[in-house]
């Protein structure tokens, strides 16, 4: 077992209340948290709550798995580089033209 170590935080009320309220341990969320955030294999997105509840559905619903959807997130990521590099495209051929 790792030794432990005692340290404070300071979190606002909301906080305190969102964690005590789902009857969650706010160490056990911290120390998952910290992990999660120096993992070499987690990836955590910000979404909407709709996309949240959408991928809530799909994992206890239907036996889908994070692994079943890193296709479809290496597939978005491909898309989103795709867009990004035609933008850059586009402002390349401006700098062109505007020295004419």
């Amino acid at each position: 077992m790792q030794k432990s170590r005692r340290v404070n935080i300071l979190i606002d009320e909301a906080q305190y209340r969102k964690v005590h309220e789902a009857g969650l341990n706010l160490s056990g969320l911290v120390r998952d948290l910290i992990t999660d955030h120096f993992s070499q294999r987690t990836v955590v997105l910000s979404v909407q709550a709709s996309t949240r509840a959408l991928y809530d559905q799909a994992i206890s619903n239907f036996g889908v798995t994070d692994k079943d959807l890193e296709k479809y997130f290496l597939e978005a990521l491909d898309r989103l580089l795709q867009v990004k590099a035609q933008k850059i495209e586009s402002l390349r051929k401006g700098l062109k033209s505007g020295r004419g």
